[in-house]
């Protein structure tokens, strides 16, 4: 069985059945696009998530009335955590109007400074119910206006998370064995239409490999173009929109310029597409000459 064999018995296979190929590869492009693409929204999201973790602070706001024991009393409690940052009320303000680029002149209207000074301290390596604790404990304290570290934000946003990888990692299982399970039946379709050419060379002693290599090559050269399909509407999609995302929501930025490992990502795209089309091809030809 020579190579030049196998590639004219898998390209005369693939072009006597012009439709079951296209059924194929536009099944399998389609559940790996959908794959990929959620692949990239769960990872994005799970960045994004850790990137806004390690920016959480601890923060205790000082009411106006606070003497000075009062601020000290917060700062030895707070040191006890980690170095601790004083941010004043009209440096907040600075930071509030720089922010807010071009709309922070709307600020200067105002008739006084609305912010209070504040004592924080980075809480994203601590436990959370340390966290937790220590915020209400530190509220209690003699001219504290608020406390506030985002635990209530950042621990169920990292619960809904976890839900969607499930849910995502679900739906793409169930969407990739419903794809295999489609194409399978169409390579089905394709072995039976060669059943005398395959009864042929069980005649003439073929064995079971050799009549089955070239529908497993038939289903990986598939499954591979699907792949390759997929990848490069993925990767032109992420090429084109993802700069235009960063700039209409500012908060992507601090992912970097390449959050997402484009290459391996597409890569593996056209090695599971090949991967699926050749477990395809496998199930049906192996049902055939099983019976």
């Amino acid at each position: 069985m020579t190579p030049g064999y196998l590639a004219g018995r898998t390209w005369r296979g693939l072009r006597e059945s012009p439709s079951g190929t296209l059924i194929a590869v536009a099944s399998l492009a389609l559940a790996l696009f959908a794959a990929g693409a959620l692949f990239a929204a769960g990872l994005l999201a799970s960045r994004l998530l850790s990137a806004w973790g390690g920016e959480l602070r601890l923060t205790v706001y000082l009411d106006d009335s606070a003497t000075a024991a009062d601020r000290e009393a917060v700062a030895a409690r707070l040191a006890h955590l980690g170095p601790v940052r004083t941010t004043g009320k009209a440096e907040a303000l600075a930071q509030l109007r720089g922010s807010l680029g071009s709309l922070g002149s709307v600020l200067d209207d105002l008739p006084e400074n609305p912010l209070r000074d504040a004592f924080s301290v980075a809480a994203s390596s601590l436990p959370p119910a340390l966290v937790a604790g220590q915020a209400r404990s530190l509220a209690t304290l003699p001219g504290v206006a608020d406390v506030d570290y985002g635990g209530d934000l950042f621990a169920p946003a990292q619960r809904l998370l976890r839900f969607a990888r499930r849910a995502g990692l679900a739906i793409v299982l169930v969407t990739l064995c419903a794809t295999v399970a489609l194409v399978a039946n169409t390579f089905r379709l394709s072995v039976y239409a060669r059943r005398e050419e395959i009864g042929i060379l069980r005649l003439v002693g073929a064995t079971n490999l050799f009549i089955r290599l070239p529908f497993l090559l038939e289903g990986l050269a598939e499954g591979a173009f699907a792949g390759l399909i997929a990848a490069a509407v993925l990767g032109i999609l992420w090429i084109r929109l993802w700069p235009r995302a960063v700039a209409a929501v500012s908060l992507l930025s601090s992912l970097g310029p390449h959050p997402l490992p484009l290459v391996p990502t597409l890569a593996g795209l056209v090695a599971a597409g090949a991967l699926l089309g050749l477990t395809a091809s496998g199930l049906s030809v192996g049902r055939f000459l099983g019976r």
